[in-house]
């Protein structure tokens, strides 16, 4: 199932609240909650028709998710109008265990065709968690149940692995922060320079014990560390080639990690619409774990990954030459900032343009580089940059033509 954005399909009363979008300050919402007893399709689906009624009242869109007795919901639109419609969600007898895991303004509608989207899971593979961790802005603090906890990375799953890539594929802008940079990030680099590694992996282990999915360990743990890797370098607290056995020691501790996933964090299935990329480090980028990385979240979200290290840009071009790609990734080194490597990398770009069977090829770009300096992406050519994990696969699909 996907979003339908078409705005023929609009009523007039949602047509209007998204045109006033524009005009108006926006809030969001969003919380979970527990059903007081399992709703039937029946039940379920009068809670949507007379929760739409009211949201188009208030000028509102959003989305319900329900699986197995448990509720998320995101809210959008005018400030008084979630505001009362948040008051009548308290006030709710059929739920309980109320939540408030993010309230914040919003610079665009995500569900502006629909007063309320409904989306459900049943008996499937759930696959990651962490999208509430990302968008939480009020923490829960209370301790809840093993149980509860399951039931909320399912929800926390459904929405990460399902809805966000949809919206990453409208919107350029989503309001979400960054994750925060784990305060082991830095001890995973110092454990990284010693002789044996085994106390990294341990590390990583514990948090992948703990339901830290792939995503979150690279874009919270792994990205840091490695920028704490080059810093190290920065004040002559290691060497080059320390760095780059520290780096190549991530690649194998993110390779144990995701050959350690469960059928709970398993790849999504295959674009409907199939995109391939082609992941390669700048040619004569000697520190692979970006495009390490940037290959294992395209598999996540369904692309067709091929995965070369190029010596040239001749090598490269050749590549793209012989195989239809809808998007090239090309990375720097994610723990260097690579300043003087960008006249080179741009020549990579144009030559591998010149060479592509796709005329309309898309190139996207990371690394340090273009973490710290996101107008660097200019700089050499691409399209789009990314400055996490969490955006590698969005940068690629904002700009790739729709299939």
């Amino acid at each position: 199932m996907s979003f339908q954005r078409s705005s023929a399909s609009r009523s007039p009363a949602v047509r209007s609240a998204s045109n006033a979008a524009s005009m108006v300050q926006l809030s969001s919402v969003l919380y979970e909650s527990r059903a007081i007893a399992p709703l039937s399709d029946t039940h379920l689906q009068q809670l949507i028709h007379s929760s739409q009624a009211r949201n188009r009242q208030e000028g509102i869109t959003g989305l319900l998710v329900y699986d197995q007795g448990r509720f998320l919901q995101w809210l959008e639109g005018p400030p008084e109008g979630v505001g009362r419609v948040w008051q009548s969600i308290l006030r709710d007898h059929r739920h309980t265990d109320i939540a408030l895991l993010g309230k914040s303004t919003t610079p665009v509608r995500f569900f502006g065709g629909s007063a309320l989207t409904l989306r459900r899971r049943r008996g499937e593979a759930l696959l990651r968690t962490g999208l509430i961790d990302v968008l939480s802005t009020t923490p829960v603090k209370a301790q809840v149940s093993a149980q509860v906890r399951a039931d909320r990375q399912s929800l926390q799953a459904l929405v990460d692995d399902v809805i966000v890539p949809e919206l990453l594929a409208k919107h350029a802008v989503l309001p979400l922060a960054l994750p925060v940079a784990d305060p082991r990030a830095i001890e995973l680099a110092q454990l990284l320079l010693t002789a044996d590694p085994q106390q990294a992996f341990a590390m990583v282990d514990k948090l992948r014990a703990e339901g830290r999915t792939i995503t979150q360990l690279c874009a919270g743990l792994f990205e840091p560390a490695a920028r704490a890797l080059g810093d190290l370098w920065q004040s002559d607290d290691c060497s080059d080639l320390d760095v780059t056995l520290g780096l190549g020691q991530m690649q194998v501790a993110l390779r144990r990690a995701s050959a350690e996933r469960s059928n709970a964090d398993a790849a999504l299935p295959p674009l409907s619409v199939p995109c391939a990329v082609l992941v390669a480090p700048s040619p004569r980028e000697p520190h692979l774990l970006g495009s390490v990385i940037a290959s294992e979240m395209f598999w996540r979200a369904g692309w067709d990954v091929s995965c070369e290290f190029p010596a040239t840009d001749a090598a490269l071009s050749q590549v793209l030459h012989e195989r239809w790609f809808d998007v090239l990734d090309l990375s720097l080194s994610p723990a260097f900032t690579r300043e003087h490597s960008l006249p080179a990398m741009a020549a990579s770009i144009r030559a591998a343009r010149q060479g592509s069977l796709n005329p309309a090829l898309v190139v996207t770009v990371d690394g340090r580089t273009f973490h710290d300096h996101p107008q660097a992406c200019a700089e050499v050519g691409a399209d789009a940059g990314s400055t996490s994990a969490l955006d590698v696969v969005s940068a690629a699909t904002r700009r790739s033509p729709p299939g």
